[in-house]
């Protein structure tokens, strides 16, 4: 076992410090059950010592437990590094996802190059005080490379600038370099994830707050945590919900999944979220390795999942077992082949050029056969606004949006009474109670409709979905309201096990741009059926097919 030493086991903050010895002890009673020998071996700056102890006791496999290094977050990979070097298989994640994902800046950098939604946030790093363009009070200040909510509580959450502008440069003082984030008001939810080499989404988690008094900020902080004297550590309990809407629990698993996949993150994590009034499920943070102490979030949502702390142990130590095995394999691409006198280097490179020939001619045959697939990674849709803009926001279909659905047809000036008599059909039965179709409605802050989707599964089929109706009001058309809702009904569709997503549409001038706009989106001209509508218009049928 492989694990930080606590510094300073009294000095401030040292309840978060001493927890990884419980953790330590923990394996250690849960490996001795399972009848696994174990040696604990701390990691600090000390390194040829390390080295010296790990090539003594001729380890091979190792329980990474460690959270920095000698109380220095910055160092968090260095143990799974150095790991990687000696040739010793570990568990949890490698070293850059560590590394990254204790670093909030990047993490959030790189979540939002993901499209992936998170509270809006700027770095500061005791200079100017950020101009938080389009930013809403609340906000909360965390520490950049912190973690089990060190530097994060009550007095964190600040309402006003001029308190902000008062307190920066004593929590800087503090902390170092600092996250401005803006406060999300809404529940809390935590996702942990199991498994290799694919994770499995256990049972979602929510922190309570209900027994907070008004003055208190709904946060887990420090004290939360940590504090057995404190009001926030006996009334923060977690919970199982079972009242998720099906639509917000499909979308937040999906989230979590990505962020263990863009990540890199291995055999568990964590993340958590914070879900607005209009649904929206915005990523706080990713943990890469989170506490497995017994009484962790972690080992909770094993429990409630059916697994115990034992088996977690025994699965654990397979999966560093199966990747030891892996890589002591013999591998013929990697295998490096000795020179003599009859080998010359200008010879293997003959050789491997007319290797990558034949793979690159096996590989074109395949790809022509359908037997190979690229698939394509979908960026999930993040329903926000630009700079300024009111947030975008999608809910399902209400009665209250059966005229603004009309207005928003009516807007568009392409449709004819025909089309929209047609469309507002397909509403009515929908709300009439039908099944057969589904909708998505985009709205902003004030509510007003800005467009809508409608699709369903195609009868007598399987997997396959139309796309019956789509239509943004020309005001919203240049803040791509048309691209998310694709793209969340995709999701939707993707997330039902469907494979094939159908559209038709005319080949009237009027309707070029609709046309020009599926194609972008990856659709393609798969049938053409001469004067379907009238003798001068076609019916042309994109499709697109979903990896899912």
């Amino acid at each position: 076992m492989v694990y930080n030493e606590p510094v300073n086991p009294e000095g401030s903050y040292s309840e978060a410090s001493r927890d990884i010895l419980d953790q330590v002890r923990a394996v250690e009673e849960s490996l001795a059950t399972l009848g696994v020998p174990s040696i604990r071996i701390p990691f600090t700056r000390d390194l040829p010592s390390f080295v010296d102890k790990i090539l003594e006791k001729g380890i091979q496999h190792a329980f990474n437990l460690c959270e920095s290094v000698d109380e220095n977050p910055h160092l968090i990979g260095h143990p799974a590094a150095v790991m990687d070097i000696l040739g010793i298989s570990y568990t949890g994640s490698p070293a850059m996802a560590l590394a990254i994902t204790t670093d909030k800046l990047y993490t959030k950098r790189l979540l939002r190059a993901q499209g992936i939604p998170t509270p809006k946030f700027e770095a500061y790093d005791n200079t100017s005080l950020p101009k938080l363009k389009g930013f809403r009070f609340p906000v909360i200040v965390k520490p950049r490379f912190e973690d089990g909510s060190i530097g994060i509580d009550q007095e964190s959450v600040v309402t006003e600038k001029k308190q902000l502008r008062k307190i920066l440069p004593e929590f800087h003082d503090r902390f170092g370099p600092l996250i401005l984030e803006e406060f999300v008001s809404g529940r809390e939810f935590n996702v942990s994830l199991f498994g290799y080499p694919s994770p499995h989404v256990l049972p979602i988690a929510e922190m309570s707050f209900d027994s907070f008094p008004r003055e208190l900020h709904p946060i887990v902080g420090y004290r939360a945590k940590w504090d057995r004297e404190s009001f926030e550590y006996h009334h923060t309990p977690r919970v199982f919900p079972t009242d998720l809407p099906e639509f917000l629990e499909r979308k937040i698993r999906r989230t979590a999944m990505d962020c263990f996949r863009h990540f890199k993150l291995r055999d568990y994590g964590r993340v958590d979220f914070r879900v607005n009034q209009s649904g929206v499920a915005y990523v706080l943070e990713i943990n890469a390795n989170p506490c497995i102490s017994p009484d962790a979030g972690f080992p909770a949502a094993l429990a409630q999942a059916g697994i115990n702390y034992n088996r977690f142990m025994g699965q654990l130590l397979e999966f560093v077992r199966k990747r030891k095995a892996k890589r002591d394999s013999p591998c013929p691409y990697r295998s490096r082949k000795r020179l003599d006198s009859n080998h010359s280097i200008s010879t293997m490179k003959e050789e491997n050029r007319e290797r990558y020939m034949q793979r690159s001619v096996k590989y074109r045959i395949l790809r022509r056969s359908s037997l190979i697939e690229k698939r394509k990674i979908r960026r999930p849709f993040t329903p926000r606004g630009r700079q300024g803009e009111s947030e975008i926001r999608f809910k399902t279909l209400q009665r209250t949006d059966r005229e603004k659905i009309r207005e928003v047809l009516e807007d568009v000036k392409s449709f004819t009474p025909e089309e929209i008599s047609v469309a507002i059909s397909l509403v009515d039965e929908t709300l009439g109670g039908s099944t057969a179709y589904r909708f998505l409605v985009a709205t902003d802050e004030r509510d007003t409709v800005l467009g809508y989707i409608c699709y369903g599964q195609t009868p007598m089929t399987s997997g396959t979905w139309d796309i019956y109706w789509i239509a943004v009001s020309r005001r919203f058309q240049k803040r791509h309201v048309g691209n998310m809702l694709l793209r969340a009904a995709e999701d939707e569709i993707c997330a039902e096990g469907g494979r094939l997503i159908i559209i038709e549409t005319s080949t009237k001038p009027s309707y070029r741009s609709t046309r020009r706009f599926y194609e972008k989106m990856g659709y393609r001209v798969t049938a053409r059926i001469a004067k379907f509508y009238s003798e001068r218009d076609d019916k042309l049928v994109y499709s697109k097919y979903f990896p899912c």
